[in-house]
């Protein structure tokens, strides 16, 4: 049965890792929403299939806070690899085999991250 989560919300989702274009999260990851998703629901891991239809993405302002290691007795930043994070509008398609219970997947879906 197919079923659509509409408008979900997401922040900090990771923009920079889509082989397709910057600035927008990895198709994969929603896959890996549904793989995680899977077990609650019945489901196979991987047998989920899923259809993302961004409606909206911000990209947030500056870099990721760098941590801070010790280094020659004392606390230093240390270098981060350059990233790209935003927040997202997303509704998402679900193609789940033999699942008629909508209101499993919205509990399955709480709390769960999106996008990295």
């Amino acid at each position: 049965m197919i079923l659509i989560a509409l408008n979900l919300r997401a922040s900090r989702v990771n923009l920079l890792m889509n082989d397709f274009a910057a600035g927008l999260p990895s198709p994969l990851a929603f896959l890996g929403l549904a793989a995680a998703m899977a077990p609650e629901l019945g489901a196979e891991r991987w047998s989920i299939g899923v259809l993302p239809i961004l409606h909206h993405v911000d990209v947030s302002e500056g870099r990721t806070k760098a941590e801070a290691a010790p280094k020659k007795g004392r606390f230093a930043p240390v270098e981060i690899v350059e990233d790209l994070t935003g927040s997202i509008s997303v509704s998402v398609l679900f193609d789940i085999p033999d699942f008629d219970h909508d209101f499993k997947l919205k509990e399955a879906l709480l709390g769960r991250r999106i996008g990295g």
